[in-house]
Parts: structure tokens; C-alpha cells; sequence
């Protein structure tokens, strides 16, 4: 056999290495051949995929039960009139090929109800706005354009995809050792069809003419289909070089890779290996394993497609779709087991709350009084003390605060994930030093920087020396970033938690956008104002040419009107997509934490940080381009000038302006300097001459 080389193919992806691994020999090793050929994965598949169809379910309406699994069952919702086939074709797809799509169109006569679609005709094409854009393959040969509208995705978490279809799922997991088996099996066929005989060299003499050469080999043949020969064979010597069937007998190799699939699907080896317990479902699988599958793979799986179901089908019809794993005879077991044990226990002369307690039971209140009676006295029972009022916790003190904020920090910044330390709830904390402490920890390369920033001696005057760094060229304007952060940040902290029920699907009611937009919009309007008048009245004393006040502070007003709603639009639009994408991304079971990391794009730090060094900007220009114009009512000349500040002296954008006046900037960017790109800190100069 003839290997490629790596070098001569071009692969650009790890699945374009991982496809070419698997067929390099030329045997089809796709997840759909295995499943086809390779009775190990398919009996795994088939385990998960019953399992999960099998498992009892409910549809509620509201909080009452509309229907359930069982004899009983009624197809309240028109959309799955046979929910076990359904439910089934989705789970073997899920762990087949991490994707299962089904159509919305319940209508059809042919298949009525919720229609699987072949996974791998399916193709996603991007999101556009807030639809998600698919493409089918057709048997013609064409391709129809879907939406989310006409099909139900539902896709496995896949830490390395943000949105979209899995790249690892359990098959592909398995595909490695999958491939190894499928080509053992390929080998006993053909062991067989060439006659049960080992791979063997037929040496003859070197003054064989050629036809004796192919006499030979033609005998050779016929004996690998059971022919009977006799032939002279003093000069012929026959050397075996390959393996038979008993060398693979009790391989350690075929064992490994049975092992790893059966961990890739989910499924205890017990529970497929026909050698041991009962196999592939036998009488003999201990419970314990079939309680792991339920554990570690049918339950997650099924949470995981009614989570999709509900979020995007049957929540707008006014469903919910739920199952009932606690019902099954697995956890019922257990169940009994332990109410079992609770009565030895009691009857063994131990406390019923501490019995319950040890098993995880509440106290049963239909208990037996003949088994508490050992507990009764029939002395009084003592009055309690009751407890001393506690005296209040003193308020805790800046050094103290400071020193939690520090082991917060220390430890995020050993999990790699710094920027959950970047939030620190403290009264005690300025908000000037804690915009300061969270933005510079956001930089942090090393546990060095870490107590640097938290040392009492030196944060103050690093907080000193960021502002003179920031205010070393320009207006002043680094306290003025860190009060707006802070006060963004407010928000944002207030807002994340009112967020948390709608992304996790507690509430089907949206997030107080309003009252979210009055708070932004209050918040910039009143801060635009000051900082633009503040910088208008430093620049017309650097000028020495003053303008009316009440002029330039109506102009300034009209400003910050129009630029606070600008801006709030923005943040609303791109706030309410950062909500949207975490209630799509939540899964069941996630942590606070987890949950609220989701929304860091729409209430992280970085955010306030960004906006507000932007807004400061912005700010700052508008209150010298507010005072040009009123020197040039006046008849005055006046230039505005773009002025880079350290950190955009080899900015792309801004370092070409540098210097330069409206002539060059103001078409591309009429904002003026600092309005070239977010975080950008340019600031502007105006000079004045009287006209001639």
C-alpha cells in the first residue's frame, strides 16, 4: 500500500487532517459508514437513542400537565404525533454527527408532525441580523434556502465553536478507535474470502521459465478458493508473512478501542461488551451502570434537546416540553432503597431526622409513631436561651476590602480568568480607585503586577501617576474616564442580575430595557455636558478669547442631546443582541458565574472601560468644535487641530492626522479627533486669528 505524504495534500483544517486520516487507505471511515459497518458503534448509538426516546416526558401548559408519555399520551401541540420516533431519529443524531435538525413544516400529509431532516444535507451558512441562515441539499441536486423559521437546530456544546455546529461529538471522538476496529473486521472478511490462508511469499528458483511462474500461481488461487492440488514441490519454499485469526485473538488493541468508544458514546462497558455482565443491554448489567448512563449521558442529552425544543418551538405555542427522569424504575430503585434503610435505622434505635438526614430523605410524616416512641420523654423539655442580640459587624474598612479584592484577584488570576476579578463589590473603595484597580488589573501579566496594585503604600500613587500619564499631553481627562467607568459600571452590575432570569428561561418576560436606556441616558447626558463645557472654557483661556456663556452653553446642550440618544441607541441595540445570543448559548444546570459570563459582553467591565474612554472623547472635541463655531460668528479664523496623544502615536488611523487640520479629517471623520476608532484618546487645539 502506497502512503501519501502529508506535505503533497493541503490541509488547512484539523477536520480536513482528521477526514484525510480516516480514508487515507481508501477505506470509508465517515461517521455514517461506521455506524453502518461497525456493530460496536452502532449498538452504542442505539443504547443512548432508546434510552433517550424511552424516557417518560410531560407538556405542560402553564404549570399544568397538557399531556404525558404512556398509554394516554394525546398530541395536545398538533406537532408530534409520534414522539418516540421523533425523539429517537434526534438523539442517534446528536451523537452520530452532533447536529439534528428537524422541520417546522407539521402540516405535511406524508409525515405529519415534526420531521427529521438527514443531518448531513443540512448546511449552516451564517447569522444575518437575528436570523440563522441554512441551506439543504436536495435529491435534485439543488440547494433550498431555510431560516430558523422552517427548522429546529439543535447542536451539542462545543467548547471550540461560539455558534454553529459542533466539530467534536461523540462518533468523532470515537473515530480514531472506531477506524482500528472497522479495520479488523475488514481483515477477517477477507481472511475468509481468500480461503482462511495467512498472507504468504512463494520462493522458486530463479531458472523457473515464466509460464511454470504463473502455473504455480494460478494453483495458488484455485487452493485459496479450497481447491485440491498435488504438485511437485521440492523446489518451492513458502514463507508466511502475515497473521491469522488467532493472533488477534484476545488483542489487547481491538479491547483498548472497545473501551474508548464505549467512553466516547457515553455508554459503560458493561453495558455493550457481550463478554461480560450480560452485554449490549443483557439481563446481567449491574444497575449502578445503568444509573451512569442515565447520569452521565441520557439525562444531560435529553435536557439538552428539550431546552432547544422549548426555546425554539413550543414556548411560542405556549408549551413546555419536560422529561421525567426522576420516574424512571433506575431512580425509583433508589428511592426505595433508601426508605428501606431509613426503617432499619429508625427500628435500630437512631433519630428519624438524623436517619433522614444520612440518606438525603425528609422526615416522612406519615412515620410510624411506635418507631419515635423511644424518642419521647416525659420530662419537660428545657426553655431555650435565647440567643444574646449579635452586635453589628463593623463597617469594613478600605485596607480591608483592598486585601479580599487582592486574594480575589490572586486566585481568578491562577485559574486563568482574570477578568473575573476585574468586579469588586465595596462601600468602602472609592469609585474613582476602584474604576483604577479594575482597569489596570485587566492588563495584569504576572502575580507581581497583582500586588503592586494592591499594595496600600503604592496604589494611591499609582492611581496618581495614571492620571499625570494619561494627562501628560491634552486636557485632563484620565479621572473623568475612571468616574464614567464606575458609573456605568453601576449599571451594568444592576442590570446583569435583572438580566439572569430571562437568559436562563426562568421568565419569558424581557429585561426593563427602558428603564436600562432612562439610566444610560441620564447618566451621558449629564456627564457630556460638564466635560464639554469644562474643556470649551480651558480652551478659550489658552486662546485668551471668550465667547458668550449662555451661547456656547446652548450649543453645547444641543450637542449632548443628540449624541447622548446616538449613543444610547448603539448600546441599547448591541446590549439587547449580547442578552439575545447568552439566552441561545444557556444550558441547564450552568452556575451563576457561568451564566453571567455570558453576558460579559453586554455587562463586563471591558465594556465600561471601552465606552467610556470613547465618551470622554467625544466629549472633550465637542466642546472645542462648540467654541470654533461661535468664533468664527464672531469673524474669526479658527483651525481645529488633531493632536495624537502617546498611545495613538503609531495608530494607523490617527498618526497620519497628527498635527493636521479639518481640511484632512473632517470628511471621514466630521466627530472630530477621538472619534476615529473606540478607546481612542486624540484630542483637539483650536487656534484663532482676526480676519483681515
Amino acid at each position: 500500500m502506497t502512503r501519501k505524504a502529508i506535505g503533497n495534500i493541503s490541509l488547512t483544517t484539523l477536520d480536513e487532517f482528521l477526514d484525510w486520516a480516516a480514508n487515507e487507505n481508501g477505506t470509508d471511515h465517515t461517521p455514517g459508514a461506521i455506524y453502518r459497518n461497525l456493530a460496536w458503534i452502532y449498538g452504542g448509538i442505539d443504547i443512548v437513542s432508546n434510552a433517550t426516546a424511552r424516557m417518560p416526558f410531560a407538556i405542560y401548559r402553564g404549570n399544568e400537565i397538557a399531556t404525558q408519555s404512556g398509554r394516554e399520551y394525546e398530541d395536545v401541540t398538533g406537532s408530534l404525533p409520534e414522539p418516540t420516533d421523533v425523539l429517537k431519529f434526534t438523539a442517534a443524531s446528536l451523537q452520530l454527527l452532533g447536529q439534528a435538525y428537524l422541520s417546522k413544516d407539521v402540516t405535511n400529509s406524508i409525515v405529519p408532525g415534526l420531521r427529521p431532516l438527514i443531518a448531513s444535507s443540512i448546511h449552516f451558512k451564517g447569522v444575518s441580523g437575528e436570523t440563522v441562515h441554512f441551506k439543504r441539499d436536495t435529491e435534485t441536486g439543488k440547494q433550498l434556502d431555510l431560516t430558523q423559521d422552517e427548522l429546529i437546530y439543535l447542536w451539542l456544546l462545543d467548547p471550540g465553536v461560539e455558534f454553529g455546529p459542533p466539530k467534536a461529538f461523540p462518533v468523532r471522538a470515537a473515530l480514531g478507535a472506531a477506524g482500528v476496529l472497522l479495520e479488523l473486521n475488514s481483515f477477517a472478511a477477507g481472511y475468509f474470502a481468500s480461503g482462511a490462508t495467512k498472507r504468504t511469499i512463494l520462493a522458486v528458483p530463479g531458472g523457473v521459465r515464466p509460464e511454470e511462474r504463473d502455473r504455480l500461481k494460478a494453483w495458488w488461487v484455485r487452493l485459496k478458493s479450497w481447491a485440491t492440488e498435488v504438485i511437485n514441490a521440492d523446489s518451492i519454499k513458502a514463507t508466511v508473512v502475515g497473521e491469522g485469526l488467532s493472533e488477534l485473538t484476545n488483542n489487547d488493541l481491538s479491547t483498548d478501542k472497545r473501551a474508548a468508544i464505549a467512553f466516547a458514546l457515553g455508554v459503560p462497558m458493561s453495558m455493550m461488551d457481550s463478554a461480560s455482565a450480560g452485554g449490549l443491554g443483557g439481563g446481567g448489567v449491574m444497575e449502578g451502570d445503568r444509573k451512569l448512563l442515565y447520569d452521565n449521558t441520557v439525562v444531560p442529552l435529553g435536557a439538552r434537546i428539550a431546552s432547544i425544543l422549548n426555546a425554539q418551538y413550543f414556548t411560542a405555542l405556549g408549551y413546555r416540553f419536560a422529561y421525567l427522569p426522576d420516574t424512571l424504575d433506575v431512580y425509583q430503585q433508589e428511592e426505595s432503597d433508601r426508605s428501606g434503610a431509613f426503617s432499619t435505622y429508625v427500628g435500630a434505635g437512631m433519630r428519624p431526622d438524623i436517619a433522614a438526614t444520612m440518606l438525603g430523605l425528609e422526615v416522612p410524616t406519615d412515620i410510624d409513631p411506635a418507631m419515635t416512641a423511644a424518642f419521647e420523654s416525659d420530662e419537660p423539655e428545657e426553655e431555650p436561651i435565647p440567643d444574646e442580640e449579635p452586635e453589628p459587624e463593623p463597617e469594613p474598612s478600605i485596607e480591608d476590602d483592598l486585601k479580599r479584592w487582592r486574594r480575589k484577584a490572586l486566585k481568578r488570576f491562577d485559574e486563568g480568568h482574570i477578568e473575573k476579578a476585574l468586579s469588586f463589590d465595596s462601600t468602602a473603595i472609592p469609585s474613582l480607585l476602584q474604576a483604577f484597580i479594575s482597569s489596570s488589573l485587566s492588563w495584569v501579566r504576572t502575580t507581581a503586577d497583582i500586588e503592586y496594585i494592591f499594595n496600600p503604600q503604592e496604589n494611591v500613587k499609582s492611581l496618581d501617576a495614571y492620571i499625570k500619564a494619561i494627562d501628560s499631553e491634552g486636557p485632563p481627562r484620565a479621572a473623568d474616564e475612571l468616574e464614567l467607568q464606575a458609573q456605568l459600571q453601576a449599571i451594568f452590575d444592576q442590570y446583569d442580575q435583572d438580566a439572569l432570569p430571562y437568559v436562563r428561561g426562568e421568565s419569558e418576560e424581557q429585561p426593563d430595557y427602558d428603564a436600562l436606556r432612562a439610566a444610560l441616558l441620564a447618566t451621558l447626558l449629564t456627564f457630556y455636558t460638564r466635560l464639554a463645557e469644562r474643556n470649551a472654557m480651558d480652551a478659550a483661556a489658552d486662546t485668551g478669547v471668550y465667547v458668550d456663556q449662555d451661547a456656547l452653553q446652548a450649543g453645547i446642550e444641543d450637542w449632548a442631546d443628540a449624541r447622548a440618544d446616538e449613543t444610547v441607541n448603539e448600546l441599547m441595540g448591541s446590549t439587547r443582541r449580547f442578552i439575545d445570543r447568552a439566552r441561545r448559548k444557556y444550558e441547564p444546570g450552568m452556575t451563576d458565574d457561568q451564566t453571567q459570563e455570558l453576558l460579559r459582553g453586554a455587562f463586563g467591565e471591558t465594556r465600561a472601560q471601552t465606552i467610556s474612554i470613547s465618551e470622554v472623547s467625544r466629549g472633550l472635541t465637542a466642546g472645542v468644535l462648540t467654541l470654533a463655531a461661535l468664533y468664527a460668528a464672531l469673524g474669526l479664523e479658527t483651525v481645529v487641530i488633531w493632536n495624537t496623544s502617546q498611545d495613538e502615536l503609531v495608530c494607523p488611523i490617527c498618526g497620519p492626522l497628527n498635527g493636521k487640520g479639518p481640511e484632512i479629517w473632517a470628511q471621514e471623520f466630521p466627530g472630530g479627533p477621538g472619534t476615529a476608532h473606540p478607546r481612542c484618546r486624540c484630542f483637539s487645539t483650536v487656534r484663532v486669528r482676526r480676519k483681515q
